[in-house]
């Protein structure tokens, strides 16, 4: 322990708060937060620390850690949001952490624009837009984004759009396909195009029954005035919502708002099933793949999940069904909370379809994890094969076989092992000493050119030469 080290510990306040610890190179190895940064932090240097921190991985480098550096907070719930962002920031080695975090996808709705558009998005921007996500991927967000369009035309162009301006001569094909309303022809007005929207953002929510009734009240007006055309419009749209609202439908949580997470590992890689479930509607069936070690307890990898998950998130729903109970749950509760604005509460399903459902979740994060694995050992395999008979073609001869071959740049270039500068040295000499017998031989002597082409033709790889037949007097036939 350095003297910094230990100056750093004995400082330590009693308060809430993150902390940091670097190694040797100033690099992050671990992020964590504590109730007491004191007694937290201390632990991990104390050799009589009990069952928490004896099969924690961090003690297995804290002899490599020569600094610590730390945040105090108001509260735990402000350490666990510092927490998840310092852990995507730094995205340290020892921490369980989502699998590409930076770069989940959210639908984004640009409330601050005349005639907003939806459009897909990596970038939380406080601009005046509102965002519905994380997906766990692209391609949930594509497909959310297709059924929205096919029920609410909407415009996903970038051009300025100003109220009682016209942007363009005429309109793109989206237009004439029925999937825009046109605004840039002045083709709908602003109070039309904002409640369309507004009813968009509703289907996000997961609250269909109200878009669907209202579009049921403007069915029954459009029929009464003999608009016909439109009535039909309006009852398309309102059989399709209630298909989707059929194919979400979940009898067991009627009128419930909830998150249920299940939880699969393997090896040092986790997976988490996560279905959103809204007005008794399943909105969403996502999984997301976390680094986690093999150490690392089942607590600590659903712990921080879900704090790096709801960090983000733009819905947090009153319950999140959890496959057990957390030593950090009440802390997990008032940061949940916090960021709902409203009471959340963490509950483990006994009984009932809850519990079957948990276990599908689980099991469906299983095979999620599975199929991932399954698609990662081939590539590994791959380049297993490929480092080995690269070495098998580059090796010395008469080096034990196995030996591993340093790099350096040639003269020429390109690096290249030391093995292959082994065997072009040694090619090099037999083609020296061919090549001087010739010349004794013939009374001439023989340019390094022509004695290199008269040798055994091994040259080395890329030379591309190969062994000419010689003479019975060893001169070359050519000459």
């Amino acid at each position: 322990m350095t003297p910094e080290l230990a100056a750093t510990l004995k400082n330590l306040p009693d308060r809430p708060g993150v902390y940091l610890m670097r190694d040797a190179r100033r690099e992050v190895v671990y992020v964590g937060k504590a109730q007491s940064l004191r007694n937290r932090v201390r632990s991990y240097w104390q050799k009589q620390a009990i069952a928490p921190l004896e099969g924690h991985r961090i003690r297995n480098v804290v002899d490599r850690i020569v600094d610590v550096e730390y945040t105090i907070t108001d509260s735990v719930s402000e350490a666990l949001l510092l927490e998840a962002n310092l852990i995507k920031r730094y995205r340290p080695r020892f921490n369980v952490r989502l699998k590409d975090d930076k770069s989940y996808p959210y639908i984004k709705v640009t409330l601050a624009d005349d005639f907003p558009r939806i459009e897909r998005t990596r970038k939380l921007v406080e601009d005046g837009s509102r965002y519905f996500g994380p997906y766990a991927s692209a391609t949930s967000v594509d497909e959310s984004m297709n059924l929205v369009r096919r029920l609410f035309p909407f415009r996903t162009c970038t051009i300025e759009i100003k109220d009682g301006e016209r942007a363009l001569p005429r309109p793109c094909l989206l237009y004439h396909i029925k999937r825009c309303q046109g605004p840039c022809i002045e083709a709908v007005s602003k109070a039309d195009y904002r409640a369309q929207i507004d009813q968009i953002e509703l289907f996000l929510e997961g609250r269909q029954e109200i878009v669907a009734k209202a579009l049921t009240t403007e069915m029954r007006a459009a029929s009464e005035r003999t608009d016909y055309e439109q009535a039909a419009v309006l009852r398309d749209k309102v059989r399709a919502i209630e298909r989707t609202m059929e194919s979400q439908k979940m009898a067991a949580f009627r009128r419930t708002e909830l998150d249920l997470v299940g939880l699969a590992r393997q090896d040092n890689q986790a997976a988490i099933q996560l279905f959103a479930i809204r007005d008794g509607k399943a909105i969403g069936r996502d999984v997301f793949l976390l680094d986690a070690a093999h150490e690392a307890p089942d607590e600590e990898v659903l712990s921080s999940f879900l704090e790096q998950f709801y960090a983000r998130a733009t819905s947090i729903p009153r319950q999140v069904l959890v496959p057990f109970q957390l030593a950090e749950g009440s802390d997990l509760e008032a940061f949940l909370s916090g960021r709902r604005g409203g009471p959340v509460h963490l509950l483990v399903p006994q009984r009932g379809e809850r519990r079957e459902l948990m276990a599908l979740a689980t099991r469906n994060a299983a095979e999620t994890l599975a199929r991932e694995q399954a698609r990662w050992l081939p590539t590994r395999a791959r380049r297993w094969r490929r480092s080995r008979s690269w070495r098998r073609r580059w090796s010395c001869p008469g080096r034990r076989s196995g030996s591993s071959a340093t790099t350096s740049r040639t003269s020429r270039g390109p690096i290249r092992s030391a093995a292959w500068s082994c065997s072009r040295r040694a090619s090099r000499g037999r083609a020296s000493i061919a090549g001087s017998r010739s010349g004794r031989s013939s009374g001439r002597t023989t340019s390094p050119r022509t004695r290199r082409s008269c040798g055994d033709g091994s040259g080395g790889p890329g030379t591309g030469r190969r062994a000419r037949p010689r003479s019975s007097a060893g001169r070359c036939p050519t000459s």
